[in-house]
């Protein structure tokens, strides 16, 4: 049937008006497309941004003393740390993240992982904990509290005090044979320090050596805060104490989980590069034997006398 011209001009503008619907339309969803992508884009630019000024690390809940478990028990629980965002420029670079805390993970007996974050240093809430104040490894059963009188002090040495203990011989060489130890208590010509069985047995032959080798200076500095980080043992102990010392640390060296780790895994390290032992070892082969013994004895004696001389001060002090 004709259609009349009436219903024709009803039909092409109803087709009209939808055409520009479309179009319209099409354009909208383009422009609101474009202004998505604009506001994905910012959002990305933002977090971006946001990431490369932020990071998260981990600050106490509260105050802890020195050689506290931080991060609870093996499951998490009671844990002392939380993780805060904050500006990275207002941080040191070695603060403890999600990421580096990765490094403080440990094994027990069955093989299941957990964390043992272990302070060095009492810490008030609210800090931000650092590589350099915290260990993987405790100070359980396998550490001991440790006298010496025969390592020169600083005049100005007091307890909780840090200090490195070295070694400097007449041409000039100057070895670390522990870093970072904690005093516990420093007399005029004495010290009380806590110290691992490998320590204990790395210092012990570094003093030997020093009673035998003309010229040897045994000796302490001090750190000018307890934040500086440890420094790298440059000293190595004779093969005997070495073979105890890596029987100490476990089957694997290269990750030892015990209570040995740091300086024993040094030692091992140190043994690879044994330029330090063979230089000490050509300074001891100009004595011979007798002469290292007579050399030896003196020194414990020297040694003996001045415990046995800070023992009865001590005693007198105590009304005994």
């Amino acid at each position: 049937m004709a259609m009349n011209p009436m219903q024709r001009k009803m039909r092409n503008s109803f087709l009209l008006g939808f055409l520009v619907a479309i179009i319209i339309g099409a354009i909208v969803i383009g422009l609101l497309f474009m202004k998505i992508k604009g506001l994905n884009e910012e959002k990305e630019a933002l977090i971006k941004s946001y990431e490369s000024k932020y990071t998260q690390v981990l600050v106490l809940k509260s105050d802890v003393k020195e050689n506290q478990l931080l991060n609870g028990d093996q499951d998490g629980n009671g844990t002392l740390l939380e993780t805060k965002t904050v500006d990275k420029n207002s941080i040191p670079e070695n603060a403890l993240t999600s990421a580096t805390k990765e490094n403080y993970l440990v094994k027990d007996e069955s093989g299941k992982e957990y964390y043992s974050i272990i302070s060095k240093i009492p810490m008030k809430a609210g800090t931000v904990v650092t590589e350099d104040m915290v260990v993987k490894e405790g100070k359980a059963g396998t550490f001991r509290q440790v006298e010496y009188s025969s390592i020169s002090l600083p005049s100005k040495l007091e307890s909780d005090d840090y200090i490195d203990i070295r070694i400097k011989y007449y041409n000039g060489v100057d070895l670390v044979i522990a870093s970072k130890v904690k005093v516990d208590e420093a007399g005029t010509n004495h010290l009380w320090v806590t110290l691992s069985e490998g320590q204990l047995l790395t210092l012990n032959n570094a003093i030997i050596e020093s009673y035998i080798v003309d010229g040897a200076f045994l000796y302490a500095t001090k750190y000018t805060n307890a934040a500086q980080p440890a420094l790298a043992q440059t000293y190595t102990p004779n093969p005997i104490v070495i073979n105890l010392i890596n029987g100490l640390a476990g089957e694997d060296p290269e990750n030892p989980t015990g209570p040995y780790s740091s300086i024993e895994a040094a030692i091992i390290e140190a043994e690879r590069n044994d330029i330090s032992r063979q230089f000490i070892d050509s300074l001891l082969a100009q004595f011979d034997t007798e002469d290292s013994q007579d050399k030896a004895t003196d020194g414990f004696n020297a040694e003996k006398a001045a415990v046995q001389e800070a023992r009865e001060a001590l005693l007198g002090d105590m009304g005994y």
